[in-house]
């Protein structure tokens, strides 16, 4: 490899890292703008957003300015969603943290809470970002794939885990990478999911970018499909 394709691969994986930085940044304003309580499922449904369109697309478009088109849009369509997702990570904390006071079974809400937040809501966000589906469907598909697809989660589980160390050993890692780099690999991971799926079902998959299959969304995937 000569020193302009070196050079050209290390200003990719820069811009790259510079994009997750934002992303990052911009979930928590969303968050934030939603007043945690609306603004989470959207905030969530948004970044993925970007990150499946750059699987799809490529750099064809402006990550800040898709990132706000997608969260007004899910903010309206996923508000309602957002305070029932809150309302229910709540009441688990919250039976928890009685159930382990009074020495009963905690670890029953506990489960319950990791697969909500760690999984149902990335697959709920990654379907929203690839197929037409109403919301009744989005969220029977979002509770039910974790549990039938496994290994996928397993994979998930494990890069949500491996980041919630790293920021909580590196504490400044917080505002700039911690959601938006496990959500970048998990999108990846549903997508190459998604697409064995389809290959199975004989039916057309979904579109990725040339550029991005040999790129880090691509290393995530293969990765993921192994």
């Amino acid at each position: 490899m000569n020193r302009q394709a070196v050079a050209q691969k290390v200003y990719e994986i820069t811009l790259l890292i510079s994009r997750l930085a934002l992303m990052n940044l911009m979930w928590i304003a969303f968050a934030a703008l939603g007043g945690i309580v609306f603004g989470i499922v959207p905030a969530t449904v948004a970044i993925i957003g970007v990150f499946r369109a750059y699987e799809r697309e490529g750099d064809a478009f402006r990550w800040r300015s898709r990132a706000w088109q997608l969260y007004k849009a899910a903010l309206r369509r996923f508000w309602l969603v957002s305070l029932l997702f809150v309302a229910l990570v709540v009441s688990l904390t919250l039976s928890m943290w009685v159930l382990k006071y009074q020495n009963g079974p905690w670890a029953v809400p506990a489960v319950a809470l990791v697969y909500i937040v760690a999984l149902a809501l990335p697959y709920l966000a990654a379907n929203e970002a690839n197929f037409e589906l109403t919301i009744p469907a989005l969220i029977k598909n979002s509770l039910l794939l974790p549990a039938m697809w496994t290994l996928t989660s397993i994979k998930i589980l494990t890069i949500e885990a491996i980041t919630v160390v790293l920021c909580a050993l590196l504490p400044g890692l917080i505002p700039v990478m911690c959601v938006s780099v496990s959500l970048f690999v998990v999108s990846a991971i549903i997508t190459a999911r998604w697409n064995k799926q389809l290959r199975l079902l004989g039916k057309p998959q979904l579109p990725i970018a040339d550029e991005q299959r040999a790129d880090t969304g691509k290393s995530a995937m293969t990765a993921a499909a192994a």
